[in-house]
C-alpha cells in the first residue's frame, strides 16, 4: 500500500491510502478504428488463423490458444501503451476533510 500525505490551507493534514499498481502496458484496442490499422489487423487474422493448431480438444486450451492469436495480431497491428496515464490523482477524503471544510465556510 501507498500512502499519500496532503496539507490543507488552514493545517490540517490528511492522508489516503491506496493500492499501488506497476504498469502494465496495454494493447492500443482503438487504434483499430483506423482504417489502415484495421485492414492490416483482418490481413494478419487470415494468416495466423491459417497456421495455429486446433487440435486441442478441451474447450479451455482452445479458448486460450484463440485468445492468444487474437492479442498477438492485436499487439502486432496495434502496438502497446508506452506509459501510465498522466492524469492528475484525485485523492480520497477521510473523516476529517469534510469538518475542515465547514470550519473554512463558517469562516
Amino acid at each position: 500500500m501507498c500512502t499519500k500525505a496532503q496539507i490543507l490551507g488552514n493545517g490540517h493534514v490528511v492522508t489516503t491510502k491506496r493500492w499501488c499498481k506497476k504498469f502494465e502496458p496495454r494493447v492500443c484496442l482503438w487504434k483499430l478504428k483506423e482504417e489502415k490499422t484495421c485492414k492490416e489487423n483482418q490481413s494478419m487474422d487470415k494468416d495466423k488463423v491459417a497456421e495455429a493448431e486446433w487440435k486441442y480438444l478441451d474447450v479451455n486450451e482452445h479458448w486460450q490458444q484463440m485468445k492468444n492469436v487474437m492479442m498477438e495480431m492485436a499487439q502486432a497491428s496495434c502496438g502497446l501503451s508506452k506509459g501510465p496515464c498522466r492524469h492528475k490523482e484525485i485523492s480520497r477524503w477521510n473523516e476529517e476533510v469534510p469538518e475542515a471544510v465547514r470550519e473554512k465556510k463558517k469562516n
